[in-house]
C-alpha cells in the first residue's frame, strides 16, 4: 500500500521536474503578447487558478500560457475555464509587465469564442 503511494508520488515529482526543466529552457525566448490597448484573439492553456476574496466580491486569478509558453494573467469574476483546459478567447491587452523576472501580459474583458 505504501509502495504504491511512493511510486505515484515519484512519478508526479518526475513530471514536475521535466516541466520545470522545459520551462527553464524556454524562459529566454518568452515575450509579451499583443499590443497594450488592443483587442486580440489568443489560444491559451490555464496553468493555475487562484481565488481572492475582496471588497467587491470574489476575483479569480487565472495564470495562462500560449503555445510558446508566454505568460498571460487574467483577473476574472467568473472563470470560463479550469486548470489544464485550453480555450480560444478574444481579450484586450491591459498591460505588459514582469513577474519573477519573466515577461507577463495582463488581459481583461475576455470572451471565450
Amino acid at each position: 500500500k505504501h509502495k504504491a503511494g511512493a511510486i505515484a508520488y515519484a512519478g508526479e515529482f518526475l513530471r514536475k521536474m521535466d516541466h520545470q526543466a522545459e520551462f527553464e529552457r524556454r524562459k529566454a525566448s518568452m515575450r509579451h503578447v499583443g499590443k497594450v490597448g488592443e483587442r486580440d484573439t489568443f489560444t491559451l492553456t490555464c496553468t493555475h487558478v487562484s481565488t481572492h476574496f475582496g471588497q467587491y466580491g470574489t476575483t479569480y486569478i487565472l495564470s495562462l500560457q500560449d503555445q510558446d509558453w508566454n505568460q498571460v494573467v487574467w483577473f476574472s469574476s467568473n472563470p470560463p475555464m479550469k486548470q489544464g483546459e485550453t480555450v480560444t478567447l478574444k481579450a484586450t491587452v491591459k498591460s505588459h509587465g514582469e513577474f519573477k523576472g519573466m515577461p507577463q501580459t495582463v488581459i481583461t474583458r475576455g470572451k471565450v469564442l
